[in-house]
């Protein structure tokens, strides 16, 4: 395991599967396997290799503290959302920032690239889901959250579908790119908190401690 620090560094790194878990705001983890990311007090991000535990390199510009982090399956980008209000987006290898995203309603409160990635979706405080080109920044789709959107999206394998945790207790998933809302599943008796797509199923966690499994058509 892993205990991350106020600037986004890890101390006490175990090298083995699975991978640490740090106890912070923002983390994520390539689906290769190879890279992880963590966000500190500070703004900074922190890029690490999974394996060794080396740190790679440290991503700077935020302002404030960083809520949100995600890298894509290939490792080539990464995303972080900031109490700043922007949603910034890197290219791993460099550390480069290839976009900033600013908008006094953009209080990024989940954060996910789709499986090719060419999108990114955010949660946002204003309660919709905004999902943004990769390449160019540009927005491409706003959905509506039930009562906001808590800490949780994802997309499905094929990237034709989003979800995301509700802080009216419901999980909804939208059509990608037309932005339909195709199903509300319901269950939980606290805001969701977490949302993983198992192949055609989704994974779900809530503040009310009770993991659920289902199809996504379920409700």
């Amino acid at each position: 395991c892993a205990k991350v620090g106020s600037d986004g560094g890890v101390g006490a790194w175990q090298t083995a599967t699975p991978l640490p878990q740090p106890i912070f705001f923002a983390s994520a983890a390539a689906w290769n396997g190879r890279i992880y990311v963590t966000g500190g007090w500070n703004g900074s991000l922190k890029l690490w290799d999974a394996k060794t535990g080396k740190e790679l390199r440290t991503f700077t510009g935020h302002a404030d503290l960083v809520y949100r982090a995600a890298v894509s399956g290939d490792g080539r980008l990464v995303a972080s959302g900031s109490k700043d209000n922007t949603l910034r987006i890197w290219e791993a290898a460099t550390g480069k920032e290839l976009h900033r995203i600013a908008a006094a309603e953009l209080a990024v409160l989940s954060l996910a690239i789709s499986p090719d990635g060419a999108v990114v979706a955010a949660g946002t405080g204003e309660g919709t889901v905004r999902i943004f080109d990769a390449a160019g920044g540009a927005e491409r789709l706003r959905a509506q959250g039930g009562g906001g959107v808590a800490g949780a999206s994802a997309f499905s394998p094929d990237g034709l579908h989003l979800a995301a945790g509700c802080i009216d207790r419901t999980v909804r998933v939208w059509e990608v790119p037309g932005g339909k809302e195709v199903a509300v599943l319901r269950g939980h008796e606290a805001e969701i908190t977490a949302v993983l797509y198992l192949g055609p199923r989704l994974a779900t966690a809530s503040a009310d401690f009770a993991p659920r499994r289902r199809t996504s058509s379920s409700s």
